[in-house]
């Protein structure tokens, strides 16, 4: 669980609405002293290293370890270090065992949810008491709602008794029952009784609450806590049990759960479920329980939503034999990464489960659901001239097979073949047969050389760097590549998040790592798990080395070879990949040269071999066929801010053809859209009476003189009667024209 003395404790971190993702920290302490800590109850106590400040009005919550079940409970957590959240759960929880702990168990949440992260907040009752803190569960968002899954914590009762009482009970005063602090529980309110068991002699109103002992003793109790099967002929005999409950198994067995075997086992919950509910649940690991003959559903979980990463579940009786076998992501319900479910039978129950494969020798043609029971033993290689033949077999399933000339039973040879030339630099002396692939020194260079290079990129999830180059020729194609990573990482990321891509000069491309993306290549030699060694799976910063054979890719071609690199997590943060790397069997013709390698950039160089970052870009500039001043159509790329002729930089004219048409362009009151905006203004809608200058419906001397106090104007006319953009003689001929008519 880490250093509680090298942590900080936030106070107060909560938000001041509802919607709100955002709180303050400056309520905070660091470090504090490990108490108690113990796996029977996943608890752990804290003792921090200075008292909160009054001015913080701190709450000290209150704590029932008397084990009464509650009415309800409520949770309040700070997922991942997020502001303060919660969550209810109308019903009371029950208790339960897993992983080893004694939990209280909630089915599911009615309003909110807890989340990753969340572990170790406090689980409270209807008398704002602690009763537990989370240990596990399936329950998260899913999307924007609650995904209606299930949460245990474990129980301050059980607790109380591994240490925890020294420390809230250190005068050994014999209470289990604490208020909170300063505001603690209305103790006007309680059980007025005194014959009762939970008498409260503070009491002045009775809330209804009291209760008598029940037959185990416990105070409001439901003899659930000596109850159980007393029957000793019962597959779920409890020994220590007094009151039947009438839970007992009489035709059933002891079934084995085993669950795990993947690499991320920490994720995976599981539940065997019947009609009447939950039988048993828990996580990886192996568990037997007594369970009834009859049809089940074996539900499967995955807390980070990949599936199960390998891992499996077998359920076995007492004697071996296996009755269900399966995973996550081949469950027949479900989305096979977060949530799965597969319908399992004991007995000699019909749930329509069995073997659907026709080539198995136990085949059920009356069975509608695999179980992964086929058997295939009676199945094999009949003709016992095979070299595998089968003396157990009595039905051929055409896998009858020769030795090949390396003597393998099935083999095509490669066994023992190889280049079986001593001239070649691949010479095998163990190869019997030539396959074909012997590689022969190059004139220049002999067998041996290389090129070296590097590159340094800040890339987050799915970003691609700048390719580095480097003139080279194949000899006769690239071989190992030595890698060196000077990692710097940020949350969860991996260098082995990290994809390499390499080209040869003839087009060739070859791909190789990457968490869960890479980019698409003609070759890709596998993911991290494939070519990344195991220590580059951790978050640490730092040195990282390997070497990645690329023969099998065949690369080769004399002339400019690229490497980039790619953040190969879709969903991973920005990280910086420092690369450096040996590219074994390509011969290096020159020095690098650096330079800008876009053919797009102003200051293209073609004969740069690795990009230095220089590359600078110009201003794109559009075709003003009407020289008003804007254009529509992109036509070129200008390096030095000039333009060349009928061009500007503006665009959005929305008709290059007229001048009086571009982006917030006068009207001129013909009925076209002057400025571009879609729609014809008020000074855009055609006038249907020029003439009539002042607007007043007859044309007569007043318009007249309007025009004669304009004449002469060249730009912004409003007597501008023929619409040419000056007033001048034409207009007032116009006028004339139409002198003394009505508008």
């Amino acid at each position: 669980m880490g250093n509680p003395n090298t942590w900080t404790y936030y106070f107060n971190h909560e938000s001041s609405t509802c919607s709100g993702s955002t709180g303050p920290t400056d309520n905070s302490i660091s470090g504090g002293a490990l108490l108690v800590a113990d796996g029977a109850s996943d608890v752990a106590l804290i003792e921090l290293s200075s008292t909160p400040p009054s001015s913080w009005e701190v709450e000290y919550a209150g704590w029932d370890a008397s084990g009464a079940t509650p009415d309800n409970a409520t949770g309040i957590h700070h997922p991942s270090g997020d502001v303060k959240k919660i969550c209810f759960e109308e019903d009371s929880p029950y208790t339960s065992s897993t992983g080893g702990a004694a939990v209280w168990w909630i089915d599911a949440w009615e309003l909110g949810v807890t989340e990753p992260g969340s572990s170790g907040s406090p689980l409270f009752d209807q008398n704002h008491r602690i009763i537990g803190q989370l240990y596990g569960g399936a329950a998260a968002c899913s999307g924007s709602v609650n995904n209606g899954a299930y949460d245990f914590y474990g129980r301050f009762d059980v607790s109380w008794g591994l240490g925890v009482s020294q420390y809230l009970d250190p005068t050994n005063s014999g209470a289990t029952v604490l208020d909170g602090y300063p505001t603690g529980f209305n103790t006007d309110e309680g059980c007025t009784d005194p014959t009762a068991c939970n008498y409260s002699p503070l009491a002045i109103i009775d809330n209804g609450t009291c209760a008598e002992n029940d037959a185990c003793g416990v105070c409001g109790g439901d003899n659930s806590s000596c109850g159980g099967c007393t029957n000793p002929e019962a597959c779920n005999y409890d020994a220590d049990a007094t009151i039947e409950d009438g839970t007992c198994i009489l035709s059933g067995f002891a079934l084995t759960i085993s669950v795990g075997g993947g690499s991320w086992d920490s994720e995976i919950g599981w539940a065997l479920e019947s009609s009447d509910g939950i039988v048993v649940q828990g996580n990886a690991g192996s568990f037997t329980e007594c369970v009834a003959q009859g049809c089940y559903t074996f539900s499967m979980t995955d807390t980070y939503g990949d599936g199960w990463n390998g891992a499996t579940y077998t359920l076995t009786d007492a004697d071996g034999n296996v009755l269900a076998s399966g995973d996550l992501d081949s469950a027949q319900d479900g989305d096979g990464a977060t949530v799965g479910s597969d319908l399992v039978q004991f007995g000699d129950s019909d749930c329509g489960l069995g073997c659907t494969d026709p080539t198995a020798c136990n085949y059920d043609e009356g069975a509608s659901l695999d179980n992964g029971t086929c058997n295939f033993d009676c199945i094999g290689c009949t003709d016992s001239e095979a070299c595998n033949y089968d003396e157990t077999a009595t039905e051929d399933d055409g896998s009858c097979a020769e030795n090949d000339d390396c003597g393998i039973c099935g083999g095509d040879n490669s066994s023992c073949g190889g280049c079986t030339n001593p001239e070649a630099c691949n010479y095998d002396l163990t190869a019997i047969l030539d396959d074909g692939s012997c590689l022969f020194p190059d004139p220049a260079f002999g067998c041996d050389c290389s090129s070296e290079g590097g590159l340094v990129a800040v890339l987050s999830g799915t970003q691609e760097s700048e390719a580095t180059s480097l003139i080279g020729a194949g000899n006769p194609v690239a071989g190992v590549m030595d890698i060196t990573l000077n990692f710097t990482g940020q949350g969860s990321a991996w260098p082995g998040d990290m994809a390499i891509t390499v080209i040869s000069p003839e087009g060739q491309c070859v791909v190789f790592g990457g968490y869960n993306d890479a980019p698409t290549c003609d070759a890709n030699l596998g993911n991290y798990t494939t070519v990344w060694p195991d220590e580059w799976t951790g978050t640490a910063s730092g040195t990282y080395t390997a070497a990645v054979d690329l023969t099998s890719a065949g690369l080769s071609g004399d002339g400019t070879w690229s490497v980039s690199v790619y953040n190969g997590w879709t969903s991973g943060p920005e990280v910086t990949y420092d690369l450096s790397f040996t590219l074994n069997g390509v011969c290096q013709l020159g020095d690098p040269v650096p330079g800008c390698l876009d053919s797009t950039a102003c200051n293209y160089d073609e004969m740069a071999t690795t990009d230095d970052g220089s590359c600078e870009y110009g201003q794109t500039y559009f075709l003003d066929s009407d020289g008003d001043g804007y254009g529509s159509v992109e036509s070129g790329v200008s390096c030095n801010g000039v333009l060349p002729g009928n061009a500007s930089f503006q665009s959005g004219d929305c008709n290059d053809a007229n001048s009086t048409v571009y982006p917030g362009a006068p009207g001129t009151a013909v009925g076209i859209d002057n400025d571009c905006s879609g729609t014809l203004e008020a000074d855009e809608e055609e006038v249907v009476c020029p003439e009539d200058v002042n607007g007043d419906g007859v044309i007569s001397v007043a318009d007249i003189l309007a025009v004669l106090a304009e004449f002469g104007c060249i730009t912004g006319c409003e007597a501008d009667v023929d619409g040419d953009g000056n007033v001048i003689v034409s207009d007032l001929l116009l006028l004339l024209s139409a002198f003394g008519q009505d508008c």
